[in-house]
This record gives structure tokens, C-alpha cells and sequence, in this order.
């Protein structure tokens, strides 16, 4: 088998901002576990990305995306005969045609989807793109934008109200992979047992689930940038795309992400009292999402029901 043979056997999806970023430093750090040295490689969402690219900084972002097959299996190439492979790009459960191209190149592959409360998750976005000096406009002036910018054919990252809606998408990767090929993350089982929601994930994709990994870590935390010249420069920038070609990735990502954190100022809170106006955006979605996965997330109210037995927790 040569290097341009291997190919992931699961693939992490998204959604954005739902912890991905995190899972990808957890998994990185098991020795059965081979992830690539770039993080996103949004290739099964290319077509789809490459369509959008609206919006300031969209440009210098999408240059990153692996846009053909020898390329992105190149990047599994350093892996181990018996490492099990993966890739975690969040943009994958959004973009309609992934779900396809994906089961058509891989079609065994193991899903993982993390889900998160949609309204965080939008206010999340916008605090992403804040901290990027990406997005200048306040939050609800933002969210009165997003009909033009959705028709001028800006990146989803922008789309604050559409993007966090995840039903359609889960039901297209039930559909075509089947149950016992998706597992469904819910954001407080992440924060509420990461210990044992990382197990479980580790079950799933036939690694050993006893490996004692570092958790601790907050990464891709979202705030207002203390300068917004150097938080549009590490990352969506001329800067940005020159640094990637020069830098190898591993040193690269650990620069980038220092910066950050140096950069990141305070985090602007989602007021309380508009928090059940925004829910009511979703309430059709999340209803629809609930009866999918078979349980309650309690986004709109109620009480959750995580699934307490942890050797089913694999399949949806």
C-alpha cells in the first residue's frame, strides 16, 4: 500500500464553532490516532466553499481548501500502517453535497457530528468573525445584512441565522451512512463529561478508549480583538497566506494560535433577554433535530436527556 492509498475512516463534520477545534487537539494526541498537520481540509466541501466567496477575508481563507483527490490524499501519507486516519473539517455538514461525495470515496466511513444550542452557536460565529476583524458591524445589524449578504453569495461563516440550522444535515448523513455509522455530540455532553464523551468517541472509531489523553485547554476562544490590524492579519490576510507557504504547519498553528489568544480581548455576552427571541428562529429545527437523534437537547426549555447508557452512545 503506498502513502496515496490511505484515506480517512472517520471524518469529524461539524458543525462550526460546536468544538472541533478542541476535538482535533485531543485526538492529535493518541497514539493510534493519525489527523493531518492542517486541521480543516474542507475537501469534500470545496465545490460547495468555492462557489461562496463573499465576504471580507473569504479569499485568503479559502486558499487553504484541498481542492483535489492526490492532494488530499498526500496529507495522510506520513501516516502509520496501523494508524486509524481522520479528518475534521467543520464545513462538511453545512455544505449540501459533502454528505455525497464523501460516502461516494468512502463509503464505510464513521461520521462524527457535534451539535451545539443553535443560538451560541450563531453568537459564536459572530464572535469568531469579531475577533478576525472580519465582521464591523454590531450583532443585530448584522443579522438585518444577512438577506444581501446571503444573495451576494457571501461564505456561511456570515450566515448568522441560517448556518446553525442542523436538521436537514443530520438527516442527509442518517440518510445515506445509517445510524450505525453516525455519532451524534451534543455540546453539553462534551462540557458536562468530556472525559467520557471523549472515550466514547474513541470507541467509535476503533481506537483505545483507555489512553490517558491531555484535556485540558480552551482552544479557538472567541472575543473582541485588542487590535483589529493584527487580528485581520493572523487570520484572513496576505500575511496569513504567505506565512502557511513558509512555515511548517505544526509551528505555524502554534504561533497562530498564541496570537490569538493574545489578541482576544473581552467576549461580548448574548443578552438573556433576546436569547428566547432568537430561539423561536429555530424551534421548527431543533423539534425536527430531537426526533431525528431520539432525544431531547433541552435548547428550547426543557429538560435534556443525554444518553445515560455510554456503551450505546456510539450510534445515533
Amino acid at each position: 500500500m503506498t502513502g496515496l492509498d490511505r484515506l480517512p475512516s472517520f471524518l469529524c463534520v461539524g458543525g462550526a464553532k460546536c468544538g472541533t477545534t478542541s476535538l482535533y487537539e485531543y485526538l492529535r494526541g493518541h497514539p493510534q490516532i493519525y489527523l493531518p498537520k492542517q486541521k480543516e481540509l474542507h475537501y469534500f466541501a470545496a465545490p460547495d466553499l468555492l462557489e461562496r466567496k463573499g465576504g471580507p477575508g473569504t479569499r485568503w481563507v479559502l486558499e487553504s481548501v484541498v481542492k483535489d483527490e492526490r492532494d488530499y490524499r498526500s496529507r495522510f501519507a506520513d501516516a502509520e500502517q496501523d494508524q486509524i486516519i481522520g479528518d475534521i473539517s467543520p464545513s462538511y455538514l453545512n455544505c449540501k453535497g459533502a454528505a455525497a461525495r464523501i460516502k461516494s470515496l468512502i463509503p464505510r466511513a464513521k461520521i462524527i457530528i457535534l451539535l451545539r444550542n443553535p443560538v451560541d452557536r450563531m453568537f459564536s460565529q459572530y464572535m469568531h468573525l469579531r475577533r478576525a476583524a472580519r465582521e464591523k458591524l454590531d450583532f443585530d445589524d448584522a443579522l438585518a445584512a444577512e438577506a444581501r449578504r446571503d444573495a451576494q453569495g457571501w461564505n456561511d461563516m456570515f450566515l448568522y441565522r441560517q448556518s446553525p440550522r442542523a436538521a436537514d444535515s443530520v438527516e442527509r448523513y442518517l440518510d445515506l451512512f445509517g445510524p450505525d455509522q453516525v455519532q451524534i455530540i451534543l455540546g453539553e455532553e462534551l462540557r458536562g463529561d468530556l472525559p467520557g464523551t471523549v472515550s466514547d468517541i474513541l470507541g467509535f472509531v476503533g481506537a483505545d478508549p483507555d489512553v490517558n489523553l491531555d484535556l485540558s485547554g480552551e482552544f479557538n476562544r472567541s472575543g473582541m480583538p485588542k487590535s483589529r490590524v493584527l487580528g485581520r492579519m493572523i487570520d484572513a490576510s496576505p500575511a496569513t497566506s504567505l506565512a502557511k507557504k513558509i512555515i511548517p504547519r505544526r509551528i505555524g498553528s502554534v504561533i497562530k494560535r498564541r496570537l490569538q489568544e493574545f489578541n482576544t480581548g473581552e467576549r461580548i455576552e448574548l443578552p438573556n433577554e433576546r436569547r428566547s427571541e432568537y430561539l423561536n428562529w429555530f424551534e421548527d429545527d431543533i423539534r425536527k433535530l430531537e426526533r431525528l437523534i431520539g432525544r431531547s437537547t433541552g435548547w428550547l426549555g426543557g429538560q435534556s436527556h443525554p444518553r445515560l447508557d455510554r456503551t450505546s452512545k456510539n450510534h445515533c
